[in-house]
C-alpha cells in the first residue's frame, strides 16, 4: 500500500465518477423527454436524496479510512475487523434509508413545497427509489473496503458492467426495443434498480472473492465492533457532516427555487446536472488523495502527506479550469440536450458563466475537506460547513436571489461567495498544519514535542 501511486488510484475512481454521474446524466435526459416538470421533481428532490446516500457513506467512508490506516501500519487484523464493521452496518442503514423513503414516498414532495404535475412526478419516482438506496447500502460498504487496499478499479467495473443494464434498460423502455411498453418515470425508475443490483453483484463478488472478506459473526463479534465503534465514528460523522449540511443547504435553496416557477427549477436542475462534467474531476482528485493521505498518516509521514494535499489541489484547479471552460463553451448546445425553452437555456448560460468561479472554491473544499478528515481533522470542515452554509450562504441567496430580486443568478452568486470562503479557509487549516498536533501527541506519549 505503501507504493500506491497516486494516478494509479485516481484515474480508476476518476473512470467510477464518469459512470456514476453519466448516469445520472443520461437518466435527466430521458427524464427530460417527458417533460421540464419531470426533470425538475428530480431536481427538487435528489438534495434530499443525496443525503440519504451520505448517510450510508456514513459508516462505510470513516470504516475505510480507519482501515486504510491500519493497512498502511501493516495491522491486517484490526482492517479485516473494520471491513466487517462497515459491511454488516450498512446493511442495516441501507435498510432503515430504504423503508423510509419507502414509507414516506407520498409526503416528501408536499414538505418541499411541489404542486400539481411536478408533485406527482416526484411521488412516483420515489415509489422505486428505495430499492436503489437498498442496494446503495452495499455498494458504498464494498466500495470503501476495495478503495482502502487500494483496488478503486473493482468499483469501477461493477459500475461498467451495472452502467451497460441501465442504459440499454432505458433505451428500451424510451424508445420502445424489443416492444417493450414506454414506462415513462417507472421505466427510467427501473433502469437505475438493475443497474445497481448488478453493481453490487460484481463489486461484491471482488472483495469476497478476491480479498477474502466474510461476514463471520460469533461470540467475540460484539467486543470487535465496540472497539471499532468510536474510531469510525470520530472520522466518519465530522467527514460526512459537510456533505450533509452542505445537501441540506440546497434542500433549502430548493424551497426558494420553487417559489421561482417551473422555467428557474428547471434550469437549476439541468444546471447541477451539467456540472457534474466539472465535479467528477474534482470528486475523484479528492477521493484518491483522501485514500494515500489516511495511508501516509498511518505510516507516519506527515510530510509526505501535506506534500501529496498540495500537488493534489494544483490538479484539481487545472483540470477544473479547463473542464469550466468546455462547458462554458458548449453550454447551448448542452442545455439543448434537455430543453427547447429559450428562458432556461438562456439562465443555464449565465449560470455557467458564473461557474469559472464556483467550481475552483468547490474543488478546493473537496481536495481540501477529504484530506483533513483523512488525517483525522474531520471537526474542522465540518464546522465550517455549518458557519459558512447557514450563516453566510443561505442569507446570501435569499437576500440576492430574493430580495434584491434577482432570481435564479442571485442564488447562484450567493453560493459561489460560500463556496469560495469556506474554500481558502480548508486550505488555510490544511497549509499550516493543524491537523499534525494530535498525531504529534499521540507519538510523544501525550506530551508536547519540544
Amino acid at each position: 500500500m505503501n507504493k500506491l501511486k497516486f494516478w494509479s488510484v485516481a484515474w480508476p475512481i476518476g473512470t467510477e465518477m464518469v459512470m456514476i454521474y453519466g448516469v445520472a446524466f443520461i437518466d435527466m435526459f430521458f427524464l427530460s423527454r417527458i417533460s421540464d416538470s419531470a426533470a425538475g421533481a428530480f431536481g427538487a428532490i435528489n438534495p434530499l436524496l443525496i443525503i440519504l446516500v451520505l448517510v450510508l457513506k456514513l459508516i462505510a467512508q470513516g470504516g475505510g479510512v480507519v482501515a486504510a490506516r491500519y493497512v498502511g501500519a501493516g495491522d491486517r487484523k484490526r482492517a479485516r475487523d473494520a471491513y466487517m464493521f462497515i459491511l454488516t452496518t450498512n446493511i442495516g442503514l441501507g435498510a432503515v434509508a430504504a423503508g423510509s423513503v419507502f414509507a414516506l414516498q407520498n409526503r416528501i414532495g408536499d414538505w418541499l413545497g411541489l404542486t400539481g404535475e411536478t408533485a406527482d412526478y416526484a411521488r412516483e419516482y420515489l415509489s422505486l427509489y428505495w430499492i436503489v438506496l437498498f442496494a446503495m447500502g452495499f455498494r458504498v460498504a464494498y466500495a470503501a473496503i476495495a478503495a482502502s487496499i487500494g483496488m478503486t478499479r473493482w468499483s469501477m467495473m461493477g459500475f461498467a458492467v451495472g452502467n451497460l443494464f441501465g442504459i440499454t434498460l432505458n433505451c428500451t423502455f424510451a424508445f420502445g426495443w424489443f416492444g417493450a411498453p414506454h414506462l415513462g418515470v417507472h421505466g427510467v425508475l427501473a433502469a437505475a434498480c438493475v443497474n445497481y443490483i448488478v453493481n453490487v453483484i460484481v463489486l461484491g463478488y471482488c472483495v469476497h472473492r478476491k480479498m477474502r472478506v466474510r461476514l463471520a459473526l460469533n461470540a467475540n463479534t460484539r467486543a470487535r465492533f465496540r472497539e471499532m465503534l468510536r474510531p469510525v465514528l470520530s472520522t466518519a460523522i465530522p467527514m460526512t457532516l459537510e456533505p450533509v449540511l452542505f445537501n441540506t443547504f440546497q434542500l433549502a435553496l430548493t424551497t426558494m427555487i420553487v417559489r421561482m416557477g417551473t422555467e428557474s427549477l428547471a434550469a437549476r436542475t439541468y444546471a447541477l446536472q451539467i456540472s457534474t462534467c466539472i465535479m467528477f474531476w474534482s470528486l475523484s482528485i479528492g477521493q484518491a488523495t483522501q485514500i494515500l493521505t489516511a495511508n501516509r498518516i498511518g505510516a507516519r509521514a506527515f510530510d509526505q502527506a501535506y506534500s501529496r494535499v498540495l500537488a493534489s489541489l494544483r490538479y484539481a484547479i487545472l483540470g477544473v479550469l479547463v473542464w469550466t471552460t468546455l462547458v462554458y463553451l458548449n453550454a447551448r448546445t448542452l442545455y439543448g440536450l434537455f430543453t427547447t425553452d429559450p428562458a432556461v437555456i438562456h439562465l443555464g448560460v449565465q449560470i455557467a458563466a458564473i461557474g469559472f468561479v464556483l467550481e475552483i472554491g468547490r474543488c478546493a473544499n473537496v481536495v481540501c475537506a477529504a484530506s483533513l478528515g483523512a488525517a483525522g481533522d474531520a471537526k474542522f470542515p465540518a464546522s465550517m460547513g455549518i458557519i459558512f452554509n447557514w450563516f453566510v450562504g443561505l442569507p446570501l441567496c435569499w437576500y440576492i436571489g430574493v430580495h434584491l430580486g434577482y432570481g435564479l443568478l442571485g442564488i447562484w452568486i450567493g453560493m459561489t461567495v460560500e463556496e469560495c470562503t469556506r474554500g481558502c479557509c480548508n486550505f488555510v487549516r490544511w497549509h499550516r498544519r493543524g491537523w499534525m498536533g494530535q498525531h504529534l501527541r499521540r507519538d510523544t506519549g501525550g506530551a508536547t514535542p519540544a
